[in-house]
């Protein structure tokens, strides 16, 4: 029995080692391909934009300083799942965890409307809905999608018939998008499995809409 154990444990942990190899190199791949991806919509984001690694396999961030209006300095994070460590990412995926991007960014007017776009079931919702639930915010549902907008101080059905058409596309990969008068003025995240089917331009020039739509409303 006691060799039997062994053989096992042996066996589990060249499985580990191997998986951690595999892992370490597809999350590297992976990081590679999407920085191509993000770069070729900062070009057009103007500044100068820097990049850092975070980790060896963990992803990497984009900071531009002095980019085109409306933003005046912006920050994204891609966040990849932890592929290289077994466990932990079966956790992860349990839970719904994908590679996802975070876009921070400072507008040069301070936003005049504050706002979450949020899935109505996500992780997030419930903490936001009860975070807010003591101030004025008006709450709608954007139409063929699982998002819901929670606005400040407003009425939130023109909005809504403002942004539906604009995040139809893109509503599965939106996990938090915010909007408010304190930095950072936008909050991006978005799940990135599929997302790179568009070109990262147009999610950028996407963000920008449901800024000047807000702004509008």
């Amino acid at each position: 029995m006691s060799g039997i154990l062994t053989q096992a444990v042996i066996a589990l942990s060249i499985l580990l080692v191997i998986w951690y190899v595999a892992g370490s190199w597809l999350n590297r791949r992976r990081a590679l391909n999407l920085l191509r991806w993000v770069r070729e919509g900062v070009q057009k984001l103007g500044g100068r934009a820097t990049m850092r690694w975070l980790g060896r396999t963990s992803g990497f961030q984009v900071s531009v300083k002095g980019p085109k209006r409306p933003f005046k300095k912006i920050e994204m994070m891609v966040l990849l799942e932890p592929r290289e460590v077994l466990l932990l990412w079966l956790f992860n995926r349990l839970r719904g965890r994908r590679d996802m991007m975070s876009f921070k960014a400072d507008l040069r007017t301070r936003p005049k409307a504050e706002l979450e776009i949020v899935p109505r079931k996500g992780r997030i919702t419930k903490k936001i809905l009860k975070a807010v639930e003591e101030g004025t915010w008006a709450k709608g549902k954007l139409e063929d999608t699982d998002l819901i907008v929670i606005l400040k101080d407003g009425e939130v059905a023109p909005l809504v018939e403002k942004l539906t058409p604009l995040l139809r596309e893109c509503a599965p990969h939106v996990l938090r998008l915010s909007l408010r008068k304190q930095s950072p003025h936008l909050l991006a995240n978005l799940s990135l499995p599929g997302l790179e089917g568009m070109e990262a331009e147009a999610v950028f020039t996407l963000l920008e809409q449901v800024i000047r739509a807000s702004q509008l409303s």
